[in-house]
């Protein structure tokens, strides 16, 4: 599997790679790349948020893409990569399901 993180900061791709190295092993198997971006932006509170986008192709040609937006890093890129993982996983079983039919 290819991953990459994309974001003007080093800060942000070191963090979320960090992050990322946990959730690899679920996502081996099903996922041919897997591309993150994680952004600082503000919302319309002049607040600082992180918005972070996974991009997925799946071994079976399948693209999905999962969007969140948090305050913390952290919490953005945990969040992304649990709702990621459970995407894939749910679109597998389901793929099986479909060819045992």
């Amino acid at each position: 599997m290819q991953t990459l993180v994309v974001s003007d900061q080093a800060e942000l791709r070191e963090q979320t790679d960090r992050l990322l190295s946990y959730y690899l092993g679920d996502l081996e198997r099903n996922v041919a790349t897997l591309t993150i971006s994680v952004d600082s932006v503000r919302d319309s509170l002049d607040n600082d948020l992180y918005r972070c986008r996974a991009e997925v192709l799946c071994t079976d040609g399948e693209t999905i893409v999962v969007d969140e937006i948090q305050a913390d890093l952290t919490l953005v890129v945990t969040r992304l990569l649990d709702r990621t993982v459970r995407t894939v996983h749910r679109r597998s079983h389901w793929a099986a399901r479909q060819r045992l039919r």
